[in-house]
């Protein structure tokens, strides 16, 4: 959900094209993991119904690579979006006394 605001966002900014192709790739480098991550966690569960704590272990190893990889896009669309962000608002701040 929040990957297709950021994408929308990505459009409203005019960002450059290899700035917005990077955040399509990261936007679905992190629903891709999560989708295999949910794929192994439920073939872990059909093949073995019971808790086991080593099971438990690589679920919370495939949960950590889904969190890393989120973590890493939201680092990598700051330091794209931030920019162009303040730029788009920048007129807009400018027009207080505050600023001026």
């Amino acid at each position: 959900m929040i990957g297709i605001f950021i994408i929308i966002i990505s459009l409203v900014l005019r960002i450059p094209k290899i700035d917005f192709i990077i955040i399509l790739l990261i936007s679905f480098f992190v629903i891709i993991l999560e989708l295999i991550n949910t794929s192994i966690e439920r073939l872990i569960d059909k093949l073995h119904p019971n808790f086991d704590k080593e099971i438990g272990r690589i679920k919370d190893i495939m949960a950590g690579v889904v969190l890393i990889s989120v973590i890493l896009s939201i680092i990598i669309g700051i330091m794209i979006l931030l920019e162009p962000f303040i730029a788009s608002l920048w007129p807009l701040i400018t027009k207080f006394e505050f600023f001026k």
